[in-house]
C-alpha cells in the first residue's frame, strides 16, 4: 500500500481513538464517594427521613445489658418415631467379572459379508 494511504488509515483511527475517549469522558458521571468519604459540599441540608420515629425510653440503649427473661419450663413434647422403609441387602459380590478384553484380541470378530456402500 502506498504510504499515503497508510497515514491516511493511521490518522482515521487515531481519530476514532480520541473522539471516542472524549465521548467516555462526557458520558461518565461524577466521580462516586468512597465509604467514609466527606460530601463535597459542606453545607447540603440533611434529608429527612420521613419513618423516623422518636425513641421512646422504654426502649433500651444501645451497648446497654438486655434484661433475661426468664424461660417458662414446659414439658417436652413427645416426638412421634417414624421408621424408614427397609430395603432388601444387595448381594456381595466377591470376584470380579472375568477379563473379556484378552477373548478379543484373541478371536477377533470375523469381518462383515456385505460391502459398505461407496
Amino acid at each position: 500500500m502506498p504510504d499515503n494511504v497508510l497515514r491516511l488509515a493511521a490518522a482515521g483511527i487515531g481519530c476514532c481513538a480520541a473522539i471516542g475517549f472524549v465521548v467516555g469522558l462526557n458520558g461518565a458521571g461524577p466521580r462516586p464517594r468512597l465509604p467514609g468519604e466527606p460530601l463535597a459540599v459542606a453545607d447540603a441540608p440533611p434529608q429527612p427521613a420521613s419513618d423516623a420515629q422518636p425513641i421512646s425510653s422504654e426502649e433500651v440503649a444501645p451497648g446497654a445489658p438486655e434484661k433475661e427473661a426468664a424461660p417458662e419450663e414446659k414439658p417436652p413434647e413427645p416426638k412421634a418415631v417414624t421408621t424408614a422403609p427397609i430395603l432388601p441387602i444387595p448381594p456381595v459380590v466377591t470376584a470380579p467379572p472375568a477379563d473379556q478384553a484378552g477373548e478379543l484380541v484373541e478371536t477377533p470378530p470375523p469381518p462383515p459379508e456385505d460391502e459398505p456402500p461407496h
